[in-house]
């Protein structure tokens, strides 16, 4: 289940991402675009995405040993989603930090 929540929160970040590279080169001769939260939404898509990989790589650890390659346990829910909000607090913290510079 963290493997499907992470794939979900990678995809939401990958769309975040090219809607603010577009609207960023939209907007840059208005003088105001979206280009301090590109990098913090960039960084946290790659998070999410090697997380992904990880979690895929242990699916297929779990599929030779025999086992289902999702896991759909509670516990495994709940992992998912702690992952997910640790994401979004470095989405947070690295966005309060561009917009301080």
């Amino acid at each position: 289940m963290c493997l499907i929540i992470t794939v979900f929160m990678a995809a939401v970040f990958s769309v975040l991402f090219i809607v603010s590279k577009k609207t960023d080169s939209a907007e840059k001769s208005h003088g105001f675009g979206l280009r301090k939260f590109s990098q913090p939404v960039f960084t946290t898509m790659l998070a999410f995405w090697a997380a992904a990989i990880m979690w895929s790589v242990d699916g297929i650890a779990n599929v030779a040993g025999g086992e289902a390659f999702f896991d759909l346990s509670k516990q495994d829910a709940l992992l998912g989603v702690i992952v997910a909000l640790c994401g979004i607090a470095l989405f947070a913290v690295l966005a309060l930090r561009n917009a301080r510079k």
